[in-house]
C-alpha cells in the first residue's frame, strides 16, 4: 500500500510540479573470483547504465558502474 502511495505521489509531482524528479543512480563495485567472471559478466553489464571500470586480477574480477533503481526493480 505504501509503495502505491509513493508511486502516485511521485507521478503527481512529476506532472503537476516544476520540481525535477529523477530516479536514483547507484554506483556499485562488484568483485568476484576471476573464474566466475565470464559467467557473471553479461548479467552485470545488462543492468549497468554506465560501466566505469573493469579489471581482471590474478584471482578476482572487478567492475565498477552505475545502476538505476528503476532497472533493478524491473527484475522483480
Amino acid at each position: 500500500m505504501v509503495s502505491v502511495q509513493v508511486s502516485e505521489c511521485i507521478r503527481l509531482l512529476q506532472s503537476d510540479s516544476n520540481l525535477p524528479i529523477q530516479r536514483a543512480r547507484m554506483r556499485v563495485r562488484v568483485t568476484v573470483p576471476a573464474s566466475d567472471s565470464q559467467r557473471l559478466r553479461e548479467g552485470i553489464f545488462k543492468f549497468g547504465d554506465k560501466i566505469e571500470h573493469e579489471e581482471t586480477h590474478e584471482q578476482e574480477w572487478e567492475v565498477v558502474g552505475c545502476l538505476s533503481a528503476f532497472r533493478l526493480s524491473d527484475r522483480h
